[in-house]
């Protein structure tokens, strides 16, 4: 009777199979598509061979053995060519992709030796580490394994990395939110293979990471099941922000000094839906202004504003009261505005006014 966790990493290994198919199967064919069939077909071979490995009927199969390394060796490549082709439509696919591919092609080459033994002789290697390791010493095979599963993290962190403005947008992004959760079960279950050879503990990380890589391609599944056109959704996604961030970006400067300029941040009242208004923009527009030019959120360059404002007032008149300046210049409570001033400058307003007065 299979184990739980190998009856998930069988499961996950057919819903990954099932994806993919829905990926080339479906009326619109392009390079997201494509990537995408690709990295899931390699995520059904890599899941169902670590399921089979649990469950211990890998050795019923002797020509997989070590299939796995080439196959996980390619799931990074493929996960960061398929963010790239839905963060970027002008990326396309060119015989220049294939050199990320090289890795692999060097994994094959390296147990040509293994892959060419008869069956009968693999499930002997199989069952008697010691033989294998006549053929590879472990410290190689050792390093091949970390190699094999440190490259896919590699890979999916750079594509989060390409693709972070996506996922940190305050504009809703809800097919990005979702891959975003994706991409994180998948650096989770790499990190996992990766202590599982490091550590004594293999089969409970890989346990987890079959967990891990399973649920990932599930989540993947109910998307594309419930939304058929989701890879076009994430592309469409893609450059609705960017035009989004394009089409009001270059007025940044002047909308900045305005706000300035008329002092629209000392209304305690000043909200991004207001502000946005005033400007004939919508409240998204702004907002995402306002994080990319200035890396913060809108509550905090408003309040930072009014930070400014308060120190330019108490340095002008040091007599005068603090709270009275600091309600005056747009707070509304004591509190709001201690731990903004903190936030800003360090200390609290009693200390910054004792230090400009000794100036």
């Amino acid at each position: 009777m299979l184990s739980v966790t190998t009856t998930i990493g069988v499961g996950g290994a057919f819903t990954a199979f099932y994806t993919a198919l829905a990926l080339l199967l479906g009326r619109q064919r392009s390079a997201l598509r494509i990537t995408g069939a690709g990295l899931f077909l390699l995520f059904a071979a890599a899941i169902f061979m670590l399921a089979a490995y649990l469950g211990g009927f890998l050795a019923t199969w002797p020509h997989l053995f070590l299939s796995h390394l080439p196959a996980a060796l390619l799931l990074g490549p493929f996960t960061y060519l398929f963010i790239r082709c839905a963060g970027d439509a002008s990326f396309a696919l060119t015989r220049k992709s294939l050199l990320h591919a090289l890795p692999a092609i060097l994994c094959v080459l390296w147990l040509r030796d293994f892959y060419i033994l008869p069956a009968a002789t693999k499930a002997t290697l199989f069952g008697e580490p010691s033989l294998l390791f006549q053929l590879y010493p472990p410290l190689q095979l050792r390093i091949i394994f970390v190699l094999s599963y440190a490259l896919p993290l590699v890979y999916t962190t750079f594509a989060v990395w390409f693709a972070r403005r996506f996922f940190t947008a305050p504009t809703v992004l809800y097919f990005f939110r979702a891959l975003a959760v994706f991409l994180s079960l998948i650096c989770l279950g790499a990190i996992c293979m990766i202590c599982a050879v490091l550590t004594s503990q293999r089969f409970f990380f890989k346990e987890i990471a079959i967990v891990l890589f399973s649920l990932s391609c599930a989540i993947a599944f109910v998307a594309l099941m419930r939304t058929p056109q989701f890879p076009e959704l994430l592309g469409r996604d893609a450059r609705r922000y960017q035009r989004l961030t394009t089409k009001a970006s270059w007025v940044w400067p002047q909308i900045r000094g305005r706000i300035i300029e008329e002092k629209l941040y000392l209304n305690d009242s000043a909200r991004l839906v207001d502000i946005a208004s005033h400007f004939s923009l919508r409240p998204d527009q702004l907002s995402q202004l306002v994080n990319d030019n200035e890396k913060i959120n809108f509550n905090r360059f408003i309040n930072r504003l009014r930070i400014q404002e308060v120190c330019r007032r108490l340095e002008k008149d040091k007599e005068v009261n603090i709270l009275g300046t600091a309600f005056a210049c747009g707070f509304n409570s004591k509190s709001a505005f201690n731990t903004a001033f903190r936030l800003e400058t360090g200390v609290n307003p009693s200390e910054y006014l004792k230090t400009a007065m000794k100036i």
